[in-house]
């Protein structure tokens, strides 16, 4: 039977969402903030800069599809097309480097977090130790507020971190570290940045993985414009929450299968630390 110990996007978001996989917690608070959709229709974000990387000494390893789909991708583009309430619809277009386009429609409720879009989107004016989305069953907390440089421009982004290390028992046990990275920009919520890897080590072999993209245009701000807006005239210092992170399970495209007639291996769940 073939094993499979990793996570697409919307399995990721839903164990990450639920709580399924906690396996410690931050030192973090939040508080009441109002949830605000900072984009509108018509407003759109290209995401370029794809690294991909992939490497196994273990034959029984391939990178999967959908890793090799990212490989092959020139540039990836939302196009807002409705925002109703909390929700925000956008179209998908992925170029890939022979040319085609394959395009899709997702959404996201940006207080709830519910939608085929997690992630993409989250609510305007956040700041760190506030939950990135309000209603799900485990709290999710904005790790810390910091700036960069986006499409050109400077701009004051969110940022959140995740890390996991857990092993999945089978025939011959698996080590597995997973580790994420998303940024979004504060002032409208789209998502500037995200960064994933994997490492398997299975006896003697080892599997890694890493990629990443970036926004790299938008309609939003000017490129080279002047730096990011401040609330309530004060200036927001990047620090890290009480030097703690979140940790979770979570990966933001599929790795890859193992290949063979090892038994289905049975996941052990973490347990959530304090």
């Amino acid at each position: 039977m073939n094993l499979k110990p990793a996570l697409n996007m919307h399995l990721l978001l839903f164990l990450v969402l639920s709580g399924a996989l906690w396996t410690s917690c931050p030192l973090a608070w939040s508080v009441n903030e109002e949830r605000e959709v900072g984009v509108k229709v018509g407003d759109w974000g290209l995401y370029g800069n794809i690294t991909v990387t992939w490497s196994s000494n273990d034959p029984g390893m391939e990178p999967d599809e959908s890793l090799i789909l990212s490989n092959n991708t020139a540039w990836f583009r939302h196009d807002v097309t409705v925002v109703t309430g909390p929700a925000v619809f956008f179209r998908n277009t992925t170029h890939l480097k022979d040319g085609t386009e394959i395009s899709n429609t997702a959404w996201v409720d940006i207080e709830s977090g519910t939608g085929n879009g997690t992630l993409m989107f989250i609510s305007a004016w956040l700041n760190d130790g506030v939950l990135l989305y309000e209603q799900t069953i485990e709290p999710v907390y904005i790790n810390r507020t910091l700036t960069g440089t986006y499409a050109g421009a400077e701009r004051l982004v969110n940022h959140l971190s995740l890390r996991s290390s857990y092993t999945v028992d089978a025939t011959e046990p698996q080590n597995i570290l997973i580790s994420l990275d998303y940024y979004w920009d504060q002032a409208t919520g789209i998502l500037v940045e995200r960064e994933g890897s994997f490492i398997n080590q299975t006896g003697s072999y080892l599997t890694s993985w890493h990629k990443s993209d970036m926004l790299v245009e938008t309609n939003l701000w000017e490129s080279g414009g002047a730096p990011p807006p401040t609330i309530n005239g004060g200036s927001l210092i990047p620090w890290l929450l009480g030097g703690a992170i979140i940790v979770l399970l979570g990966v933001s495209i599929i790795v890859y299968r193992r290949r063979g007639t090892e038994k289905r291996a049975k996941r052990r769940r973490p347990t959530r630390r304090r």
